[in-house]
């Protein structure tokens, strides 16, 4: 099974362009970028990488980190834009022209899978803090450009900061809520 798993990120990686998105599909002739399809094999890449040894190990972390650091550019993050999606630029269905270069919920739940990942995966574990290395809750952001700052490929800091942006704080006071289907009984004596 790792055998075949192997073969089918290797044939991924063999087929992708200049950046780290794919074409929503390799082979046809319409050149839409699928950013729901890159969250996803982001998030396996990074699960891959936890099974195997050195060198192999690096290859596929360091691909999965390309992928995040892509994301966490402007060109795919929706931070400032009317989108309410984490992710730009997906693809549903484009025979049918349903989801075309839109936000999908699956996406960004694969990406947001991908960063907790690698945030687990990271040396520091997850006690690290959004940014590497910084106490527990902590707060960091992501660099204003992840490129110029060394992005994930050089540290994870692009990536932990978006995880941090996206997901800790809110999650966080959520968290801390009582659900609203809870209903405290209390003595009125």
């Amino acid at each position: 099974m790792l055998a075949a798993a192997r073969k089918v990120a290797d044939y991924y990686l063999s087929r992708l362009g200049n950046d780290a998105v794919p074409n929503w599909d390799f082979d046809a002739p319409t050149q839409h970028k699928d950013s729901s399809a890159a969250a996803a094999v982001a998030s396996a890449l990074i699960e891959l990488s936890g099974v195997l040894d050195l060198p192999d190990r690096d290859r596929y972390l360091q691909a999965a980190k390309r992928m995040l650091d892509e994301f966490a550019s402007p060109a795919y993050l929706a931070a400032g834009t009317p989108s309410p999606a984490v992710l730009l630029h997906g693809v549903g269905d484009l025979p049918e022209g349903k989801a075309v270069d839109a936000g999908l919920i699956y996406g960004d739940y694969y990406f947001i899978e991908a960063l907790a990942r690698l945030r687990a995966a990271s040396p520091a574990g997850t006690d690290a803090g959004p940014v590497g290395g910084g106490p527990a809750d902590a707060g960091g952001g992501v660099p204003s450009s992840p490129a110029s700052s060394g992005g994930c490929a050089s540290g994870s800091d692009a990536a932990i900061g978006a995880l941090a942006l996206l997901t800790c704080a809110p999650l966080r006071r959520r968290l801390r809520r009582k659900p609203s289907t809870v209903v405290e009984k209390r003595d009125r004596s």
